[in-house]
């Protein structure tokens, strides 16, 4: 799979707009935090590997690891996502600044567990919903290719939510999402093709 990113353009977005995402974001929090008759009991062993009805599922390259492998480095940050919206405990959710030779290359925070998927769909139902009409860049994909697990990737630029561009993935049991700074589209590439794995 390929990961690339549309040329920028800067869009404005109303005060009236974000407060829309935000409404957005909270209704989809109080909906998806609501049990579910069919949820399943997730059990996570000690390998790492969760569980769900007895069938075995791949945890993934560690996140830390692959910021390794690609010499990123990671610093703390008070900087916060859209994902700490959404999640109903956001102490779950990590959030990093990613350096490469003390060069920013983006800001990242991510979550893990069994609804991450759900978490994806409620960000990008209450963000399609609530764009401002200049937003560019949109591209909302979704990669299963044969062997390997099913990625979803979500990018768009609109800098009234942030002023870089936003990247979302989620695959496997992981849901990250990247503020990217400027002329790091390369790097942040690389590092969504690792972390897709």
């Amino acid at each position: 799979m390929c990961y690339t990113f549309p040329v920028r353009r800067t869009p404005l977005l109303t005060a009236f707009g974000f407060a829309a995402v935000l409404l957005l974001l909270a209704v989809t929090d109080a909906l998806v935090t609501l049990p579910s008759l069919g949820a399943t009991v997730q059990l996570q062993p000690p390998g790492g590997t969760a569980v769900r009805q007895g069938v075995g599922k791949q945890a993934g390259p560690g996140v830390e690891d692959v910021f390794s492998t690609l010499t990123i480095e990671t610093a703390a940050t008070r900087e916060t996502g859209l994902i700490p919206r959404i999640v109903p405990d956001p102490q779950n959710v990590r959030t990093r600044v990613l350096l490469r030779e003390n060069d920013r290359l983006a800001f990242a925070c991510w979550v893990e567990g069994p609804r991450v998927k759900a978490y994806f769909n409620a960000i990008k139902e209450a963000l399609h919903a609530s764009f401002s009409p200049r937003m560019t860049g949109l591209k909302d994909q979704t990669f299963a290719e044969p062997g390997k697990p099913v990625v979803n990737f979500l990018t768009f630029r609109d800098p009234a939510i942030a002023p870089e561009r936003i990247v979302f993935l989620r695959v496997r049991e992981r849901l990250f999402e990247f503020h990217v700074e400027e002329g790091k589209d390369a790097d942040i590439a690389a590092l969504l093709t690792e972390l897709s794995k």
